[in-house]
């Protein structure tokens, strides 16, 4: 005879030792003996995987022979966004790097946009010329292009080559370049799957052989994940004995997510075999 079981998992159970927020132990009062099968009935969570983060948040601006780096903080930027924390980086970080303001508008050297005709980033620099009488106080207006590069794996997310300047040198006119000639496509979604982990699942097929469940977060940054399979889809346990539980999620890649938002239930079935 099987029994049918159900295990709820939520954020009273992560464990929280890689700070990532994506490791869930459910502990057994007492040792189990499990053989049978497991399947995911339900996950729901805020998507909250960022996709600039330690790892990546970091660019450079040279200008006047003087290069300032500056960190992004952590979260989900699109490419305007990113753009506007560039100018805001410009304006607030160091009095070094110019930009004007005609009209009360702000103009600024250094822009970064989405071609959507190409699937790319572009890059668009200017000469810094004051016009007018308006511009950033204690700056030096000297006619000649800042430069950006894109540090760490930042240039991974905007699809141009790491540790080069843009322009390559300093330049007297306009300078702009596109990602699609380096090669590089922009990755502005690095986690595109969510993989679950189980460490009782016996999925002897698939690399790593611990795989329970995958699925696409279909929705906006910063709303719920409502994922629940149609029909219930069954793996084996590995039979044993075993004194908890463990859910982890990891990317396509089997690297492990980064959750900034650990509210989730997670709904387990489990049909067991006496």
């Amino acid at each position: 005879m099987s029994q049918n079981k159900i295990i709820i998992i939520n954020k009273n159970n992560l464990d929280n030792q890689n700070g990532l927020k994506n490791r869930y132990v459910y502990k057994f009062s007492n040792s189990q003996k499990l053989k049978g099968r497991i399947s995911l009935s339900s996950i729901i969570m805020p998507y909250s995987t960022p996709n600039i983060y330690v790892n990546n948040c970091s660019f450079t601006i040279r200008y006047n022979n003087i290069n300032t780096s500056i960190k992004i903080p952590t979260g989900f930027y699109t490419i305007p966004e990113l753009n506007y924390y560039l100018q805001f980086s410009m304006k607030m970080t160091s009095n070094n790097i110019p930009y004007n303001i005609v009209n009360g508008i702000e103009i600024f050297f250094i822009n970064i946009l989405y071609n959507v005709s190409y699937y790319s980033v572009e890059i668009r620099v200017s000469p810094a010329t004051l016009v007018g009488t308006q511009g950033k106080a204690g700056s030096i207006y000297t006619n000649n292009t800042p430069q950006i590069r894109f540090d760490d794996k930042l240039n991974e997310i905007v699809g141009f080559p790491i540790n080069q300047f843009f322009p390559p040198s300093i330049q007297l006119v306009a300078y702009s370049t596109i990602s699609k000639d380096y090669n590089i496509i922009p990755n502005l979604s690095p986690s595109n799957v969510y993989t679950v982990l189980c460490n009782i699942v016996n999925n002897n097929i698939s690399i790593p052989t611990n795989i329970m469940y995958s699925f696409t977060p279909n929705t906006t940054y910063g709303s719920n994940i409502n994922e629940r399979p149609n029909t219930l889809l069954y793996v084996n346990i590995n039979e044993g004995s075993y004194d908890k539980l463990v859910i982890e999620l990891y990317d396509e890649f089997n690297q492990p997510l980064v959750i900034l938002d650990e509210n989730l239930v997670i709904t387990l079935y489990l049909t067991l075999e006496e």
